[in-house]
């Protein structure tokens, strides 16, 4: 059985709370818009410490961003 991910997780609980109900948008295209949001919130944080030579202190790298999703 395959582990759920945040993405899925995510969608339940805008299912369950139902708020898609005030976009009258499906819940899993919710899910997927807001996990896109956090993806480039993340870019733009290591984009942002790259510009100034700092190393972000976040994660770096897609295998490790999808390692922290399968782990909430």
């Amino acid at each position: 059985m395959e582990e759920e991910t945040f993405e899925d997780k995510l969608c339940q609980l805008i299912n369950g709370e139902s708020l898609e109900n005030n976009s009258n948008t499906p819940d899993f295209i919710l899910a997927k818009f807001m996990q896109s949001c956090l993806d480039s919130f993340h870019e733009a944080v290591r984009q942002r410490e790259s510009w100034y030579g700092r190393v972000s202190d976040g994660v770096h790298n897609d295998d490790e961003i999808q390692r922290l999703r399968r782990s909430v």
